[in-house]
């Protein structure tokens, strides 16, 4: 182990391990809420966009219930206790999520876009089986993704000497977590960037046409807005808890003896039940299926007279 990590381990240990568990309780909580509260609501469940949130979230929830307690663990013993097994599932679960994470903002913003820009064709891209593939789409892409990793293509999945945290490693120059930033990461970031301006120009567009549209074309309008505006922010939120990361591997080459590595890390793990948080405060009929959903769970309904 490094000299410096071993420093940080020993010093804030306990600091870590308080971080992890609480940070996995909330996102258990919080995701576990945001699913039942999104199924249960019999408008949201039809959304092809609440598809994809539930993804989002049962993504979130599995890199909380899994991946942050194990994290809690190591921090409390200060080395990989867990065996070879579990070394090559937590890096592969870690990649899951990012990945998933990035492709469920894209395929929403996407289909916001051709919504707003393109209503003529969505019908019939946006049938039940397509939307099947796409919310497949975000689970097997990061999966092939650290499957690469796992048989050696490219890098390797090992327990890294500097930190004693399984990761994706580089082997003969080939560096596995660089090759997900460009696939998992660059690729999807780019497209939503992209995506987010089109959307933007056709909006300013309509806005200055906003005599010529009926009420319901007024309504459509503000609906989908609203949506955009949601994964606006959560897209704003997620590169401020990922962005950290990809910046410092850029930027230093021995980014794997930093101590801003575990930095980067902690603040990567708030996006566990940063989504859930903003779906409640932004999103007015998302705050309504947890209103109505869950603090209402358990009553019964009144007789019909």
């Amino acid at each position: 182990m490094d000299n410096s990590t071993r420093e940080i381990y020993e010093s804030f240990g306990g600091i870590l391990t308080g971080i992890a568990t609480l940070f996995s309780i909330i996102g258990i909580i919080a995701n576990i809420v945001t699913i039942i509260a999104f199924i249960r609501h019999q408008n949201l469940r039809k959304n092809v966009t609440t598809l994809f949130i539930i993804n989002l979230c049962i993504s979130d929830l599995i890199f909380s219930s899994i991946n942050l307690p194990m994290m809690a663990v190591f921090y409390h013993f200060k080395y990989w206790i867990f065996g070879d097994v579990l070394c090559k599932i937590f890096p592969t679960l870690y990649t899951l999520n990012g990945g998933a994470s990035w492709l469920t903002i894209m395929f929403v913003i996407i289909n916001r876009y051709i919504l707003i820009c393109k209503p003529e064709i969505y019908g019939n891209i946006y049938t039940s089986l397509n939307v099947k593939i796409m919310l497949a789409l975000v689970w097997i892409i990061p999966l092939f993704q650290a499957s690469i990793a796992l048989t050696g293509v490219w890098g390797k999945i090992d327990q890294d000497p500097n930190t004693l945290i399984c990761t994706l490693l580089s082997t003969n120059g080939k560096d596995a977590i660089k090759f997900y930033l460009v696939v998992g990461f660059i690729i999807p970031f780019s497209v939503i960037i992209i995506t987010f301006f089109l959307i933007y120009k056709k909006v300013n567009l309509k806005n200055q046409k906003t005599t010529e549209l009926n009420a319901k074309d007024i309504e459509s309008n503000q609906t989908n807005l609203a949506i955009v505006k949601i994964m606006l922010t959560i897209f704003i939120c997620l590169s401020i808890c990922y962005l950290p990361f990809p910046l410092l591997i850029i930027l230093s080459d021995n980014y794997r003896k930093s101590k801003l590595l575990i930095i980067c890390r902690n603040i990567y793990w708030t996006h566990v039940f940063i989504n859930p948080i903003i779906f409640f405060f932004i999103g007015k009929l998302y705050r309504e299926a947890y209103r109505l959903k869950i603090f209402s769970f358990g009553k019964k309904k009144p007789a019909d007279s």
